[in-house]
């Protein structure tokens, strides 16, 4: 079944009849090329988004936990800590 569905759909696929020319890269600048750039690019803004996202919860849970439970248990009056 699928392979009949592969073939009857190919079979009304027409050949063009000019070949298209492309012109020459210039310098590199391909469109693949600009392609990956632009997904290496997403990827990196994603992953330093992620970095600061966790860094921040953390040195805020942190600071949050020496200002709320560390500092009040601790007795400064008498040297203690």
């Amino acid at each position: 079944m699928v392979v009949f569905f592969f073939s009857s759909f190919f079979s009304q696929v027409e050949l063009p009849k000019v070949e298209p020319k492309f012109q020459a890269p210039f310098l590199g600048f391909t469109r693949t090329a600009e392609i990956w750039n632009s997904r290496a690019c997403m990827m990196g803004l994603i992953g330093v988004f992620v970095v600061e996202l966790v860094s921040f919860l953390f040195f805020h849970l942190y600071n949050m936990l020496i200002k709320e439970i560390i500092m009040p248990c601790q007795d400064y009056n008498n040297g203690i800590f």
